[in-house]
């Protein structure tokens, strides 16, 4: 009987801290938004997750974009979750993760921060610190927010959009 009672807590503790219990997540993409076209081609590098990051489970992975004409350019920076596993010590709190970019030619800088969070079955991503004119979609539509929400058990995508001008 006590190695049974001691299995059945292995394998709750094993599920509890997996992925079927993790916090918020979606995959990413920045997105740089030009208005008017662009004087000439410019590369942006995109820094997915940074120092001041807390409770993340996954924090994506760094890229770049070509930009050459207006519109919105997007390129995917991975797949990014908050660390809700329950013996984590982040399981009551919610997480942060960051994505800053840069120019080529270091003309054009920025970032945000962002909240993640998962509460009654709904994930939550909000922006906060984040650059004027930055905002975050759930489709590479333009739009005007700094916060969305998605089913739990779904990964987005999210689209973290800079305006340029």
């Amino acid at each position: 009987m006590r190695v049974l009672v001691c299995m059945l807590a292995f394998v709750a503790v094993t599920l509890m801290s997996s992925t079927a219990f993790a916090g918020a997540g979606a995959v990413v993409f920045a997105c740089v938004k030009y208005t008017n076209e662009p004087s000439e081609k410019t590369t942006f590098n995109f820094q997915a997750g940074g120092s001041g990051d807390y409770c993340m489970r996954e924090t994506g992975r760094n890229n770049f974009v070509e930009v050459e004409r207006k519109g919105i350019s997007c390129v995917s920076v991975g797949y990014v979750e908050a660390d809700d596993r329950l013996f984590s010590g982040c399981s009551t709190g919610e997480s942060n993760w960051s994505l800053s970019y840069f120019s080529d030619d270091m003309t054009k800088t920025g970032s945000t921060s962002s909240d993640w969070s998962l509460k009654f079955g709904l994930n939550t991503m909000k922006l906060e610190g984040q650059v004027p004119n930055t905002h975050v979609c759930p489709s590479a539509a333009d739009c005007d927010s700094d916060e969305v929400t998605w089913p739990f058990g779904k990964t987005g995508p999210l689209y973290i959009q800079f305006d340029m001008d």
